[in-house]
């Protein structure tokens, strides 16, 4: 006995064969567990695993119907897999990095987010080095990617650099997966592009007092919000009736290619002050809604029921409204940016500005700094006040 164990092959071909053969007709194992669906399978690698597929109970919860049709797609894909050995960058980012990505329970960006990321994926990077074997993936790889892009004189440093972090977000998955055991993305160069830097203009105040006398108070409300708080579009457009509390704004929520999502950065909820004369404004245009209960919209659409789209908005009376006044070029995006200019130049404190917009802030800034909304409020009041200080003449109340 001890004489044919000796001469056995090996244990571990034996084991193998085993693996293959489990995960080429495995159909996975659905069980309930904790409120959730859970799948066990067998990876592609013979390693037993378990992954989550939806919730058993409470308002997002699926059918077993349901959850037998994601078991099935989960474990069709896991069959279809190579071995981790022979894995390609194209493989591993349509098996395994974009089903995390776009997974709507596990989501952590906006969906306009990821869909974005794979246009730059499949237009830029999978083109150069889709069939590299992960095993034998090199930092050359994907400098050739970032070489090439830097080739189109179409490109702009933006976009090169959302490239840039798009290799890194890959392989940075890879190796959290065990595919990739280096960190090859680090000191990765920075791309620069060709093409001439976009003009980014900005209104003065004068310009700025001559476009809001041709908008009616709705529109002024939304332009306001941008110009003299600083909101993204998608903010303002999001705003619910219950968001205005006492001397304060709250923005926990963003609309986005017609969906409501929540802001678009951690540091993007968050409670903010305003000029006095528009939070007034405001509360007095808001008593005037169709619906003007806490979770009526600000700014809502036709039907009531839905918030407005920012573009619905621009294009259907804002703009007609500025063209002939030659101010068509005037958008959110430019009033945001002036609201930057303008706060900067009045000389505010520039992470009072930066938790004003709700942009990323240092861990320093995280972990140790915080403005009250009333901070906020007498920060902008400067710059509102040089508005309201202005000639009078047509300017609508």
């Amino acid at each position: 006995m001890l004489l044919l164990l000796r001469r056995n092959p090996s244990g571990a071909q034996g084991k193998e064969t085993m693996r293959t053969k489990r995960r080429r007709y495995q159909r996975g194992c659905l069980r309930n567990a904790n409120g959730s669906w859970i799948v066990k399978y067998y990876d592609a690698d013979g390693r037993q695993r378990t992954e989550t597929i939806g919730r058993s109970i409470g308002p997002e919860k699926i059918s077993r119907n349901e959850a037998e049709r994601r078991r099935a797609e989960l474990i069709q894909r896991i069959n279809n897999e190579p071995k981790r050995e022979s894995m390609t960058f194209g493989q591993f980012v349509d098996q395994r990095f974009l089903p995390v990505r776009t997974d709507d329970v596990l989501k952590s960006v906006r969906a306009g987010s990821v869909n974005r990321q794979q246009q730059r994926l499949n237009a830029y990077i999978l083109p150069v080095i889709a069939d590299v074997r992960l095993a034998d993936l090199e930092q050359e790889h994907l400098r050739d990617v970032l070489r090439r892009a830097c080739a189109k004189p179409s490109l702009g440093n933006s976009t090169l650099k959302k490239i840039r972090v798009d290799l890194m977000h890959v392989c940075r998955f890879a190796a959290g997966e065990g595919f990739i055991d280096r960190p090859i993305w680090e000191k990765l160069p920075v791309p620069e592009s060709s093409k001439a830097p976009a003009e980014k203009p900005t209104v003065t105040l004068d310009q700025y007092r001559t476009i809001t006398n041709a908008l009616t108070e709705r529109d002024r409300l939304a332009f306001d919000l941008v110009m003299f708080g600083g909101l993204r579009q998608s903010e303002v457009f999001a705003l619910q009736v219950g968001d205005l509390q006492g001397d304060h704004l709250r923005i926990e929520r963003s609309v986005y290619e017609g969906k409501i999502n929540r802001p678009k950065t951690d540091d993007s909820r968050r409670l903010i002050g305003l000029p006095a004369a528009i939070l007034a404004r405001l509360r007095a245009y808001a008593e005037g809604l169709p619906a003007n209960d806490a979770q009526a919209w600000l700014f809502p659409s036709s039907k009531v029921v839905k918030p407005e789209w920012p573009d619905n908005a621009m294009d259907n009376r804002i703009r007609p409204a500025l063209e002939p006044l030659g101010y068509k070029w005037i958008n959110f995006a430019v009033l945001r940016r002036t609201f930057s200019s303008l706060h900067r130049k009045a000389g505010t404190d520039l992470d009072l500005i930066a938790y004003q917009q709700g942009h990323t802030k240092s861990t320093h800034l995280d972990d140790y700094v915080q403005y009250s909304p009333a901070m906020t409020a007498a920060a902008l009041e400067r710059v509102y006040s040089q508005f309201l200080g202005m000639p009078q003449e047509n300017r609508a109340n």
